[in-house]
């Protein structure tokens, strides 16, 4: 292999990382922001903005929650962490952070940042569904993946809806699905961070792919991990669609 064809092949594979993994998780955030804003708008016409907040809060928190847990984990100094305020115009929590610009694990550090609730939501509704929900509608086992079709089987069986458990499953879980949708700070900070992702995984094929192609390992991970979260979303769409349907002739 010639020099110029290491150094494209290099280049192609980065684009390809970009392509099949980070362009589907902006589509990803995209439909989430879409999908949160429309019902929760519909949800605040009917009961009040006011109201729709505090019943809401507990999404407010582990949205703010998620931005922080990726603070500490790529080493950026938080300065503030409120988890859910009304003395802030527009803004109902906020993680203030600082970072040093010239280092790469920091830049990079601010596409999870950034999306940081959209993982603590995703986990978050693995966990509550984890402890709340029967074995038979959901079971997080490492030796078979979520199964959808076991939980919408699961809800529309009485048994789903004579258990208290099950309210409790739902109202958190609306909670939180709709506030995992991001600000505009929270974009512009994954973008810049994107950035950062592409420039190392660059550097990383053009040092390594004699050896081993970075950018296909990455993909091979983030395939298992989108995998493993595909069927969560499907149980969140299927949330906020219900909501939606509870509130479409009421709004």
């Amino acid at each position: 292999m010639s020099f110029i064809t290491y150094i494209l092949e290099a280049i192609f594979n980065a684009i390809k990382m970009f392509v099949l993994v980070i362009l589907p998780f902006g589509a990803l955030t995209i439909m989430l922001q879409f999908f949160s804003q429309q019902i929760g708008g519909k949800i605040s016409r009917v009961i009040g903005y006011r109201n729709y907040i505090y019943l809401t809060s507990v999404g407010v928190a582990i949205h703010e929650l998620g931005h922080a847990f990726f603070c500490v984990l790529f080493g950026h100094k938080i300065k503030a962490l409120v988890p859910f305020t009304l003395n802030k115009g527009e803004c109902l929590g906020y993680v203030s952070h600082s970072y040093n610009p010239g280092n790469l694990y920091h830049r990079i550090g601010n596409f999870f940042i950034g999306t940081g609730p959209i993982w603590a939501g995703f986990s978050s509704v693995v966990l509550l569904s984890e402890i709340l929900l029967p074995p038979e509608i959901f079971s997080l086992s490492i030796e078979k993946e979520i199964n959808p079709i076991n939980f919408i089987y699961g809800i529309f069986n009485p048994v789903f809806w004579i258990n208290p458990l099950s309210y409790i499953w739902i109202y958190l879980t609306v909670s939180i699905t709709l506030h995992i949708s991001l600000s505009k700070p929270d974009i512009k900070g994954a973008l810049d961070g994107a950035i950062a992702i592409f420039v190392v995984v660059l550097l990383l094929n053009l040092l390594f792919s004699w050896y081993v192609c970075i950018s296909d390992v990455i993909i091979a991970i983030s395939t298992k991990i989108f995998c493993f979260f595909a069927p969560v979303m499907l149980i969140i769409l299927l949330a906020l669609l219900i909501t939606s349907c509870v509130f479409q002739k009421k709004s």
